[in-house]
């Protein structure tokens, strides 16, 4: 599985990289418009204070509290929708890199650790592998046959894999037990859905904090 952390490590960074720049100035704008907003309520609590002095009685700093609390919380709840923005584009980033990683040399490498990964989980002595076209290329005889062996002597494990027709319309994998009872989906919509709390975590603390 080494390849393939190291793979999903390098591309984890390029994309933490492209999108520390678009962030910053997402929240940038999100503070000039913070700013602004308060600027406005405290004009506007400074303008009712004056009117409640005048009228004698009125607790003019309570109502001052009040404006400014409601200020604070659309002030976040923008901070928020500003965040999820970001956080939606990076992940439309993701997928684009995962897309532009079929053409990577590293590629194939990772294909056979996703194979192996979802063998293991299906515990089944033979599977049906469904691909995407340009996966189909990649796992040829020799590709097939070097994963079967790597998993025979690392876990011991005869296992008979066969390239179904079916078609995957992304990248990554879906294995299919022989019995076609289970399945296994290493495809990339499915990895990243596994880690989408994860990369969501590690987003938050590399952009915002």
């Amino acid at each position: 599985m080494e390849n393939q952390q190291a793979s999903s490590d390098v591309i984890r960074e390029e994309i933490r990289q492209q999108s520390l720049n678009e962030a910053e100035g997402i929240l940038e704008s999100a503070r000039k418009e913070e700013t602004r907003i308060l600027a406005e309520a405290e004009k506007e609590s400074g303008m009712i204070r004056d009117k409640a002095l005048k009228n004698a009685g009125n607790d003019a700093d309570s109502l001052k509290r009040k404006i400014l609390s409601s200020v604070h919380l659309e002030v976040k709840k923008e901070q928020m929708k500003h965040r999820e923005n970001v956080l939606k584009r990076m992940m439309t980033e993701i997928h684009k890199k995962l897309d532009e990683f079929r053409n990577h040399r590293d590629y194939p490498a990772f294909l056979r650790d996703s194979l192996i990964e979802a063998v293991l989980a299906l515990n089944s002595d033979s599977v049906k592998v469904v691909a995407g076209v340009p996966e189909k290329k990649l796992l040829d005889k020799n590709l097939l046959e070097e994963t079967m062996q790597k998993l025979k002597s690392a876990h011991g494990l005869n296992v008979e894999m066969i390239l179904a027709s079916e078609t995957l319309n992304e990248g990554g994998v879906l294995v299919i037990s022989g019995d076609g009872r289970t399945r296994y989906d290493n495809s990339f919509s499915a990895q990243l859905s596994r880690n989408e709390d994860e990369t969501r975590l590690t987003i938050y603390k590399e952009v915002f904090q």
